[in-house]
């Protein structure tokens, strides 16, 4: 499946074998693909969302979006923590926006190891983000409850 994604991504086209993957299809199409990976030795429980790719012909319709708060809601209500690092500057944008993004961290700072100094990417603000959408939804309903 992510061979159909890889080209589509704008950092590479590697993926951890680890990776749990979901396709969001429209009409039959596949439209976009998310992967998600264990974050072991960190927290039990602790979940990062590693790729997300929106064909060319999806892009702009949120797709993307809806499927990261789809998968956050499905991890979350499992009692499984999600979150997402990102250098994409629309991602940025809707996650700290959202009531269901909780933002952990910017980072201004370009990386100094290596040769990542001659990578574009170095020097984009890279911001992490942990789902809490459902935590959300069960204050609602129980405010909601006691008016």
């Amino acid at each position: 499946m992510w061979k159909h994604f890889a080209k589509y991504h704008y950092l590479d086209h590697s993926i951890n074998l680890a990776s749990r993957v979901f396709v969001g299809y429209v009409n039959g199409v596949e439209a976009a693909f998310i992967s998600v990976l264990p974050q072991p030795g960190v927290l039990a429980d602790l979940f990062r969302i590693s790729r997300i790719v929106v064909m060319p012909d999806f892009q702009g319709l949120g797709l993307g979006t809806k499927l990261n708060e789809f998968i956050g809601q499905l991890y979350s209500i499992n009692n499984k923590q999600i979150n997402i690092v990102t250098t994409h500057p629309g991602l940025i944008k809707h996650y700290i926006k959202s009531d269901k993004w909780k933002l952990n961290s910017f980072d201004k700072s370009p990386k100094v190891d290596g040769n990542f100094m001659n990578n574009k990417l170095s020097k984009r603000l890279k911001a992490s983000f942990t789902y809490i959408g459902h935590e959300n939804c069960k204050k609602m309903t129980k405010n909601e409850k006691t008016d």
